[in-house]
C-alpha cells in the first residue's frame, strides 16, 4: 500500500502543477509489480504489454523516476546478453561500472557470468549543467569505487555500463583505460554520456563498434508506442580494442 499511496500522491501533485489531467494517470500496483525486476525477471512480453498500456500515462514517468529505472531488464534480454558475454570472455571477470542499483550484474551472475558491480556512490543526474541527486540506491551487492579506480584494481577483460550519466565524462575515462572489450547499454548521442564521446571518441582510442544481437529484447524508459509499433531508443553496443 505504501508504494501505491506514494504513486497516487505524486500524480496528484503533478496534476495540480499542470492544471489538467493527462490520459490514465494511474498505474495499478499489480502492473508495476509485474515489470519491476528487483526480485524476479519479468518476461519481455510482460514488459512490452506494460509499455503498450501505460507509457502514455502521467504515472509512467512518476513510476520510473521513483524506482530509479532506466532499463527494463527482462528474461530474454539477460539470457541473450549472458550468452554473448560468455562467447567473448567465457568465465573471466566482467566489471560493471556506474552500476547504480547493481541489478544488471546481479542478474548476469544468476546466468553464469562472473560479474562484479561497482559505483562511485555519487548517484547524481546532470541536466542542463545542473546536478541533482538521483533517485537511485543499490539493490544488490556493489563496491563503492569510481570507474577508473575499479578498472585499475581488477584489470578486467570486459567492462560493462548501462545508462552512463548524461553530460558526465565517465565514458571518456573508461575508454582511455584501453579495455579489450567495453559494452555500453542505453540511449545514444545526447541521452547518455558526453558529447565528446559521441563524436566517435572510441575510434580515437582504437576501438571498433558493433551492435549485439539482443536488442530485439531491449526496452528502456524512453521507448514508446506509435500506433502499434514500439520505438526503441536503447542499444547494446560492443566496443572492441583493435589489435
Amino acid at each position: 500500500m505504501e508504494v501505491a499511496q506514494k504513486v497516487r500522491r505524486n500524480i496528484s501533485l503533478l496534476r495540480k502543477c499542470l492544471g489538467y489531467t493527462l490520459y490514465s494517470p494511474q498505474i495499478p500496483l499489480e502492473a508495476i509489480q509485474n515489470v519491476v525486476y528487483f526480485e524476479k525477471l519479468p518476461s519481455f512480453e510482460t514488459v512490452y504489454n506494460f509499455f503498450r498500456e501505460y507509457t502514455i500515462s502521467a504515472g509512467f514517468w512518476t513510476f520510473v523516476n521513483d524506482y530509479g529505472i532506466f532499463q527494463f531488464w527482462n528474461k530474454e534480454y539477460i539470457q541473450c546478453l549472458s550468452e554473448e558475454i560468455k562467447a567473448k570472455v567465457g568465465s573471466e571477470l566482467v566489471l560493471e561500472v556506474a552500476a547504480g542499483d547493481a541489478m544488471l550484474s546481479y542478474w548476469l551472475r544468476q546466468h553464469g557470468i562472473n560479474a562484479k558491480a561497482t559505483d562511485s556512490g555519487e548517484w547524481y543526474e546532470r541536466r542542463n549543467g545542473v546536478e541533482r541527486r538521483a533517485r537511485l540506491k543499490p539493490r544488490a551487492e556493489v563496491e563503492i569505487i569510481d570507474a577508473v579506480s575499479a578498472i585499475r584494481k581488477y584489470i578486467p577483460k570486459m567492462v560493462i555500463a548501462s545508462w552512463l550519466p548524461l553530460e558526465g565524462k565517465v565514458d571518456i575515462a573508461i575508454f582511455n583505460e584501453k579495455i579489450p572489450i567495453i559494452v555500453l547499454i542505453g540511449e545514444e548521442d545526447g541521452a547518455t554520456g558526453s558529447a565528446e564521446f559521441w563524436d566517435r571518441y572510441w575510434e580515437k582510442v582504437g576501438c571498433k563498434k558493433e551492435y549485439g544481437t539482443c536488442d530485439r529484447w531491449n526496452i528502456a524508459r524512453t521507448d514508446f508506442f506509435s500506433n502499434t509499433e514500439l520505438w526503441h531508443h536503447s542499444y547494446t553496443a560492443f566496443y572492441t580494442l583493435k589489435g
